[in-house]
């Protein structure tokens, strides 16, 4: 693929994201500005690659200082890749990260993932309902749609979520 291909092709990205996302990210930030309201905090959550989007987010020199990361260097690719897959496929690992991070009601997490089904974003979005905080899911729903959820519950982030934001990555 020649540079200019490729630049086409991710212009081509951006714009469907253009026409088809802005209603959801518009809302996105809505909850997140009724969360700032409410005292409560903005939470990032993204584990393996999506972990990188999530940094992007926090610590931001002129960012929203009401960003909080979850961002267990366990769950990053940096220490091991194995370790990082085989922990975000384990049950029962996001409720202890929310409880430790101290997520309640007022809150809204944003949980990142590409595929959308891997066990800890699944729970962390399944958790942080119960507790009713805000839940917003960036994914691409063209690659979550095409593959079963490693959840016991079955589902993945985007049946979750009260706001689902499409990437379009394929």
């Amino acid at each position: 693929m020649t540079t200019k291909k490729y630049l086409d092709f991710v212009i081509s990205k951006l714009e469907e994201v253009k026409k088809t996302q802005i209603t959801k990210i518009e809302k996105a930030s809505d909850l997140i500005v009724e969360s700032c309201i409410r005292d409560g905090r903005f939470y990032i959550f993204g584990s393996g690659h999506s972990h990188m989007i999530a940094e992007e987010l926090y610590i931001r020199a002129g960012g929203l200082a009401y960003v909080k990361a979850i961002l267990p260097p366990e769950l990053m690719l940096h220490e091991m890749p194995n370790k990082s897959t085989h922990l975000e496929r384990m049950d029962d690992y996001a409720k202890s990260m929310l409880e430790l991070h101290k997520v309640d009601s007022n809150d809204t997490l944003m949980v990142i993932s590409n595929s959308g089904r891997n066990s800890v974003p699944v729970e962390m979005c399944l958790h942080a309902k119960e507790i009713g905080a805000n839940v917003i899911a960036l994914t691409s729903l063209k690659h979550t749609m095409e593959v079963s959820s490693r959840h016991k519950s079955g589902k993945n982030i985007y049946q979750i979520a009260d706001v689902v934001i499409d990437n379009w990555v394929v």
